[in-house]
């Protein structure tokens, strides 16, 4: 039972580092968007606004919120798709 707890912390280690690894790819490919997509990815993702309220705070519509998240979740699918392959 003792032997198998350094087993368990480097999987939670490995787990750990994975994470740190994903976390900056997805910072880097959201760094890659447009500033704009970048503004309203991330006033919708960190700040949790809603569409309506990014919209109003940045003075556009609604519609365009929408299009800008579709694009940044589209290009972040993609890859991240690429990442997980590797």
């Amino acid at each position: 039972m003792i032997g198998e707890m350094p087993e368990i912390a480097d999987l939670t280690t490995q787990q750990r580092l994975d994470f740190d690894c994903l976390r900056e790819e997805l910072e880097a490919v959201i760094n890659l968007l447009p500033e704009k997509c970048q503004l309203i990815f991330r006033l919708s993702r960190t700040e949790e606004l809603s569409n309506k309220e990014i919209a109003e705070r940045l003075d556009i519509s609604v519609n365009t919120v929408r299009t800008q998240m579709h694009r940044a979740l589209g290009k972040l699918k993609a890859s991240l798709n690429l990442f997980f392959l590797l």
